[in-house]
């Protein structure tokens, strides 16, 4: 039994830091109730998309919704790649993450 009130589950927020892998910005939003939870993950230029596209500046944000509390060590978060003279995100995602938030 999780709760947002016990340590081990993140409090619902904005968090901001920088991407490891190439120094980029970005923001973590997370948002549970009732033991269910949301969670958006924005980047300036995520990796991931210049990986799958070849295209060395891309933003994109990863979104996941009702992900049980229990279940945020271990869940899929969709993936939409902005492309390079777009403004607006495909409505199918370009790849899927898995994301741990759990400490």
């Amino acid at each position: 039994d999780l709760s947002a009130d016990k340590p081990s589950v993140p409090h619902n927020g904005n968090y901001y830091g920088l991407d490891t892998e190439d120094g980029s910005s970005q923001n973590l939003e997370i948002f549970c109730e009732g033991g269910l939870c949301d969670v958006t993950l924005g980047d300036a230029s995520f990796s991931t998309c210049s990986a799958i596209t070849g295209d060395p500046f891309f933003g994109g944000v990863a979104t996941a919704t009702n992900i049980r509390e229990e279940s945020l060590d271990n869940f899929k978060l969709n993936l939409y790649c902005l492309g390079m003279n777009k403004t607006q995100f495909d409505s199918t995602p370009t790849s899927t993450l898995t994301g741990n938030i759990l400490g």
